[in-house]
């Protein structure tokens, strides 16, 4: 039914599926989740041989652990909130323009 390989999991084939038939739907699920475990484990032993990934995401662990993160994400949260919010009928071109920079920008 599936191919799986090192790189990446590809569905040869899709059983067509009647309509009330779950049997067709679980092997397909289960296909799909074979491929993200098999994707994830080569992908982890691939990136755990590099001398420099372990330190790396130590540190990358402890800062989107960290409260300073959490508080920037929030700040990000509101500020994207309050610039959508700004969007309105009759939006005036330069006004506009200012509003999609920051949308750019975040």
């Amino acid at each position: 039914m599936a191919e799986v390989t090192q790189a990446a999991c590809i569905v040869t084939e899709v059983p067509e599926v009647q309509q009330g038939d779950t049997s067709n739907r679980r092997s397909l699920s289960e296909t799909v989740l074979t491929c993200f475990q098999h994707t994830q484990t080569a992908c982890d032993s691939c990136l755990n041989k590099l001398p420099f990934f372990k330190p790396m995401r130590k540190r990358m662990r402890s800062v989107a652990e960290s409260a300073a993160f959490d508080a920037v994400i929030i700040g990000i949260i509101l500020l994207n909130t309050i610039v959508l919010a700004l969007y309105h009928y009759g939006i005036e071109r330069t006004f506009e323009k200012v509003l999609d920079l920051c949308n750019m920008v975040r």
